[in-house]
């Protein structure tokens, strides 16, 4: 099982099992290949967290809350800009803005789903457990495909 977490990764991934299989059936010695499985998570996290589908991004809410949960102690949303017009640094990036010019302009039509998931607004465990639970139900559903 494979379980990219980043952009292009998963279609590395796909093609890695495929590759896999090509090797196993050339070599009949090997007998079948073992079945394979790409899960990318963010695809079961959508269902749970609309916003996703519009993008998703480093340090927002959805991925501090996760942490919070996996990690306990080692998030601390406390700690960020207060003034709502100061982005935290770690908190999207090109091509969604720039430090200096704030929110890409061009992708005007995504600044409610940045501002709902700033990670200021909410970040917490239980939304973090609730998450990963989302993500857990999908890797079952994929599983048993």
């Amino acid at each position: 099982m494979l379980l990219p977490g980043h952009g292009p990764n998963p279609e590395y991934c796909r093609r890695a099992e495929g590759v896999y299989r090509e090797n196993v059936l050339r070599r009949s010695a090997f007998g079948e290949p073992a079945e394979t499985l790409t899960f990318f998570y963010i695809e079961a996290a959508r269902e749970a967290e609309p916003l996703l589908k519009n993008h998703w991004v480093h340090a927002d809410k959805w991925e501090g809350s996760l942490t919070m949960a996996a990690a306990p102690g080692t998030v601390r949303p406390e700690l960020l800009p207060v003034d709502p017009h100061t982005i935290p640094p770690a908190y999207l990036g090109h091509p969604y803005l720039t430090e200096t010019e704030g929110y890409n302009p061009a992708l005007q039509h995504l600044w409610p789903s940045f501002d709902a998931l700033d990670p200021r607004h909410d970040t917490n465990e239980a939304y973090g457990r609730a998450q990963w639970e989302a993500v857990l139900v999908g890797l079952e559903a994929a599983l048993v495909r």
